[in-house]
């Protein structure tokens, strides 16, 4: 967010290598939230809470991207923060801004990448519930991994210009 004199708040909108950046940084951290998640799911009811969650996101897949679920997909994050119970994780995750870059490029979401995203949503829930760390991380991995590869290929107006 950036504040101007006598124009109010506004988001800013990230540059390409903003976001490239951003999101190989996320690639590592959920990736290890997703690790941490799955050592920690048999534990004080966390299969539960995270299959819920799982559950409430999956009814967003025949739907078109709404403010609800993007919501509801925060809310499948940040059970997998709570699940790993890295309090560092949960210090660092939103310094990230992860919700101003989906805000940004929400309207570029075709609806075979909406697909995907479900897809990807499924298998790191299986892996997750799976209690398989190693496996967890690599889906989170390729899912983050293949969100940065699709946002690049965008036209140049989907990212803010580069400041001089």
């Amino acid at each position: 967010m950036t504040l101007n004199r006598h124009r109010g708040a506004f988001v800013r909108a990230m540059t390409r290598d903003e976001v490239r950046d951003t999101l190989m940084i996320l690639e590592v951290l959920t990736g290890l939230v997703a690790r941490l998640a799955a050592q920690h799911i048999d534990m004080k009811g966390n299969r539960e809470a995270f299959t819920a969650e799982h559950e409430k996101l999956m009814t967003f897949r025949d739907q078109g991207d709404s403010i609800a679920f993007l919501d509801q997909r925060r809310s499948y994050y940040d059970a997998l923060l709570r699940i790993g119970g890295n309090g560092e994780l949960k210090r660092l995750m939103p310094l990230m801004q992860i919700h101003l870059l989906r805000l940004q490029f929400q309207p570029y979401v075709t609806a075979r990448q909406h697909e995907k995203q479900f897809q990807d949503y499924e298998a790191i829930s299986r892996a997750v519930l799976s209690g398989n760390p190693r496996l967890s991380e690599r889906v989170m991995h390729l899912h983050i991994r293949r969100t940065r590869l699709a946002l690049d290929r965008l036209s140049q107006e989907a990212f803010a210009p580069v400041q001089s």
